[in-house]
């Protein structure tokens, strides 16, 4: 079979199933029980520990070239693991803040009750989140495609060039995520809130 004929295949298919993704098999995340039964546990400073420069220099320049591949192809594998994490959580908050957003959305700034800010924020929190992971991962993902673990040292990109792109600091926007989800689900009551802390 020729590529001519098999490109287009490949493609029609990979179309049919983000489409049945989108629209027969979107998730439902409706509910504070969805949300705290699907998100993933990322510790957050673990997260800024991967993309601190003080680490990547120590790395760079404290350890053998060898023992620097290794340790940063590690690194960049974690990084893909964080990041797909980050991406789930906006994602899934993003769907249930989305359905409370319908409930609110023809009111007046003057009209927001506490619980209706909540909401607002984590609408557009969850979007810069979501937009920020999709080019942080396309860009990890070709790094492991290229292997740049295996390029001269130098060469091997920086870590610490994910901590900010596109005006995202991505360290300091899921913490906002996590703070403002679970001060909203401090208004379904503790319970909630302290199994949301906990998933989270």
């Amino acid at each position: 079979m020729s590529l001519a004929v098999l490109a287009p295949v490949v493609l029609s298919i990979g179309f049919l199933i983000a489409v049945a993704r989108v629209t027969i098999y979107r998730p439902r995340y409706k509910h504070i029980e969805d949300v705290i039964r699907f998100v993933r546990r990322l510790e957050i400073p673990e997260l800024a520990k991967l993309v601190d420069s003080g680490e990547e220099w120590g790395l760079r320049n404290l350890v053998s070239v060898r023992e620097f591949r290794d340790v940063q192809r590690e690194r960049i594998r974690l990084a893909y693991e964080y990041l797909r994490r980050i991406s789930h959580n906006a994602e899934v908050i993003q769907t249930w803040v989305v359905e409370l957003y319908e409930h609110i959305k023809y009111k007046t700034r003057e009209e927001f009750t506490e619980q209706d800010y909540l909401i607002w924020e984590l609408v557009e929190v969850s979007t810069e989140l979501r937009v920020y992971t999709v080019f942080a991962l396309m860009r990890v993902l070709g790094w492991m495609v290229f292997r740049v673990d295996l390029w001269p040292a130098k060469a091997v990109p920086r870590l610490t060039g994910l901590r900010v792109m596109g005006g995202v600091d991505v360290v300091k926007k899921y913490e906002l995520l996590i703070a403002v989800t679970t001060s909203l689900s401090r208004t379904y009551g503790q319970k909630y809130y302290e199994e949301l802390i906990a998933a989270l």
